[in-house]
């Protein structure tokens, strides 16, 4: 059975590199759930999404151990993003059961995973040296989705 690479360690590993370039060919090599990995992206920076959740960070996250193999629950799980964000057919779920929805959600996720919802949703990136504008070279498709 093959092993998934999280979307947050897929990043994570990516942050690590030492240049520019390194990261850029890394984000445009084609792997397995290439298109989830810039919808999160997106999600991050596209300012047509609009979270639906409160403006400050999920208190009390019970994150999954480390040794608990879940790097694949966001990737199967993007379908449910959607709950969280206006205009997404989700609008009349109550304030209190998307929190609920969303904690469940993050709960779910592996540790990295859950880091990277949190910031997200907030239009950051929990990695430093991934900036919107290396995102905007390696995908600018995505870019013009933002202007």
């Amino acid at each position: 059975m093959a092993v998934i690479e999280g979307v947050g360690e897929y990043l994570k590993r990516i942050s690590t590199l030492k240049t520019k370039k390194q990261k850029i060919d890394e984000l445009r090599k084609p792997v397995e759930h290439f298109e989830i990995r810039k919808t999160i992206v997106d999600l991050c920076y596209n300012k047509k999404y609009i979270w639906l959740l409160p403006d400050y960070p999920t208190p009390e996250i019970k994150k999954n151990d480390k040794n608990t193999d879940l790097q694949a629950m966001l990737i199967s799980s993007m379908r449910k993003v959607r709950t969280f964000l206006a205009q997404n057919g989700y609008d009349n779920v109550s304030r209190s059961r998307r929190e609920q929805l969303w904690l469940q959600f993050l709960e779910s996720l592996d540790a990295d995973d859950v880091d990277l919802m949190e910031s997200v949703r907030f239009k950051k990136m929990p990695y430093k040296s991934l900036t919107k504008k290396l995102f905007e070279e390696a995908y600018p498709d995505l870019e013009q989705k933002w202007r």
